[in-house]
């Protein structure tokens, strides 16, 4: 039993990390662990709140440092209750160092001693932190599993930070499938939770997370502001993985704005912050974003060297994840052979996304990039026939950036097979939905396709 000056010191360190403060929480905790007083249990438990708090701070090999040896090497007797807590830091380390196999494994221990111990905060935290690991080898139906059972133990626990941060997580599960109103809500909730704890780091994440969503919808100017306030809190914070994080989503919804001067600010800023925690996500991401930059500038080479980087950082993320964050660079890649002229390539490219069983919208992609290849290549009835899949899968309210597209590309093989009047018409659906969206890159590009088809009309 600790004594009660070291547990009201415990309290007040436990009160820290709940806000997030690592930083806070370590000068407390660090001078007392080098005291000889300490009984066993005490010591592990301090062990314990100085890697939470390491791990706050990014800082992994404090973390290591302060965990030491796994559980397995004890030669004493400790409760199942703590044996839960080190197992599950020894995951959370691994899980950040990128070894998710390793990281499952050790949750999963943790998971039985708090089963053992009848700990419901226990129980929730390693369903949380195992649904975070299938996320990242992109296992979202398992996601699904663990985080609902987690926020029903987190629930019963009164843990009201890790029941926000399992709210986010929820967030995107139902964001991937498109229920974007039920991911809002889930934020909204996760946003009320963490601001009663004052965790100002979670409602950074969920800000971010809240852009996220209003980036798939093509609310840009929203997203614009969320992305903004997210990396002002990572920044007051000072949370390095937090606020890379934020800026690499910055940067992408600039691109969307058509801003390339700001988006590649932000990315570069994104780099130079990263820390050891999400470094390979995290630098996957931003060095597909600069292609996307580079490939709208028509800088192909310079767009091809930043998509093998991203590829590069992907891949060392682990086999599964790389199958599962590189879907956007293998789209990337088709449209990039399509605009270098290389048609035979991108059809090519594009067919390997279709029949490696991709996430839909990459697919639907895939398709319509394959059908302009084919339109260039004066291959018109093949494309007709691409076309006609494309609009057997697609759905102009769940899909509409797509829907315009799908409708640029129409335009143009009816240009192209002498239908001009057609051509026009498309076009200027298609241009319309586009600048209602605010997708600037893509409504250009179809405010410029009527040009030649015009003239064919006779119009002025």
């Amino acid at each position: 039993m600790a004594s009660p000056s070291l547990q009201a010191l415990l309290v007040r360190a436990g009160a820290a990390l709940e806000r997030g403060g690592g930083t806070a929480a370590a000068q407390m905790l660090a001078p007392v662990l080098r005291s000889s007083a300490l009984t066993r249990e005490d010591e592990l438990t301090l062990r314990a709140m100085l890697a939470e708090a390491a791990l706050l701070q990014d800082d992994l090999d404090q973390a290591a440092a302060s965990l030491g040896r796994t559980p397995d090497s004890f030669r004493d007797t400790v409760p199942p209750r703590r044996l839960a807590t080190l197992w599950r830091l020894h995951g959370r380390l691994a899980s950040a160092r990128g070894d998710q196999s390793r990281a499952i494994a050790l949750h999963g221990r943790a998971l039985k001693q708090a089963e053992i111990a009848h700990d419901s905060r226990g129980i929730g935290l390693a369903h949380y932190e195992l649904g975070q690991c299938y996320r990242k080898v992109g296992d979202m139906a398992i996601v699904r599993e663990h985080i609902t059972k987690a926020a029903s133990a987190l629930h019963a626990a009164g843990d009201r930070r890790h029941l926000a941060l399992v709210h986010s997580l929820t967030s995107i599960s139902h964001a991937q499938l498109g229920r974007y109103d039920e991911a809002m809500g889930a934020l909204r909730q996760a946003e009320r939770l963490a601001s009663l704890v004052h965790a100002d780091d979670v409602v950074a994440t969920v800000c971010g997370n809240q852009a996220n969503v209003m980036l798939f919808q093509h609310h840009y100017e929203q997203a614009l502001a969320l992305a903004e306030r997210s990396v002002s809190l990572h920044k007051a914070h000072g949370s390095g993985h937090g606020l890379a994080v934020a800026l690499a989503t910055l940067g992408q919804i600039c691109v969307r704005l058509g801003d390339l001067a700001r988006a590649e600010e932000a990315l570069h800023r994104a780099l130079d912050v990263r820390s050891p925690i999400q470094f390979h996500e995290t630098t996957g991401a931003v060095f597909d974003t600069l292609a996307q930059i580079h490939l709208i500038r028509g800088r192909y080479d310079t767009a091809s060297d930043f998509l093998g980087r991203a590829s590069d950082a992907y891949g060392a993320y682990g086999r599964q994840t790389s199958q599962w964050y590189q879907w956007s660079v293998r789209v990337l890649g088709a449209r990039l052979a399509l605009r270098r002229g290389a048609l035979g390539e991108a059809v090519a490219l594009a067919d390997e996304i279709e029949h490696a069983a991709a996430p839909p919208l990459d697919a639907l992609q895939a398709t319509l990039i394959a059908a302009e290849a084919l339109i260039a290549a004066g291959r018109n009835a093949d494309a007709e026939h691409r076309l006609a899949a494309a609009a057997d899968g697609l759905d102009p309210k769940s899909a509409p950036a797509a829907w315009g597209e799908y409708l640029r590309l129409r335009g143009l093989l009816h240009a192209q097979t002498g239908s001009p009047a057609d051509a026009y018409h498309d076009f200027a659906q298609s241009a319309t939905l586009l600048d209602l969206l605010g997708e600037r890159y893509q409504s250009g590009l179809s405010h410029l396709e009527p040009t030649p088809t015009m003239r064919s009309c006779g119009a002025s």
